[in-house]
């Protein structure tokens, strides 16, 4: 059965319309969506949809669907949030793109004292000692998504499955 995916790059919830039932499904921020269905006995593989700013229709002659919603795992949305709202998206650390996810240990423990100095030195090669106040707001937004100040490397680094996927990759 064909699997059409969108994801809500949005802060805010999205709503998908499924024609010709109507039905509406809610899309978290950041969540990926699929839609599996079956085509109605005879009826082209053929798909439309509509895009609008928090909404998204999607007709399809299917005589059946299902639908998997996927949201963002915890260091995902950490990942995001000291990007888009701190600006800790890294850098060129010697001449090489770098991103805390290239820096962090593939596996032991890192604190929340280690992912604010590893984001920190993917931003860019610093000259000069970081900011405090820029350690403990990394710090802070670990334990805010994380729920705890130390975590195994490994959870950094898994991302959330793909919908209909049993797995996170």
């Amino acid at each position: 059965m064909p699997i059409i995916e969108f994801e809500n790059y949005h802060e805010v919830p999205l709503v998908l319309v499924i024609e010709p039932w109507g039905h509406r499904h809610e899309v978290p921020e950041r969540a990926r969506v699929g839609v599996r269905y079956a085509l109605a006995e005879g009826a082209e593989d053929r798909c439309y949809s509509a895009v609008s700013a928090q909404k998204i229709e999607l007709w399809c002659e299917a005589a059946s669907y299902e639908i998997d919603i996927v949201p963002p795992l915890p260091a995902q949305r950490l990942m995001r949030d000291i990007c888009v709202r701190g600006g800790w998206c890294g850098g060129m650390v010697e001449g090489v793109a770098t991103h805390v996810l290239d820096l962090l240990p593939a596996s032991g423990r890192v604190t929340a004292e280690d992912f604010a100095n590893l984001a920190i030195k993917a931003d860019g090669d610093q000259t000069e000692p970081p900011k405090q106040h820029h350690l403990r707001w990394l710090e802070a937004k670990f334990a805010e998504h994380l729920g705890t100040a130390s975590v195994d490397a490994e959870l950094l680094h898994r991302t959330a499955r793909r919908p209909f996927d049993s797995e996170p990759c």
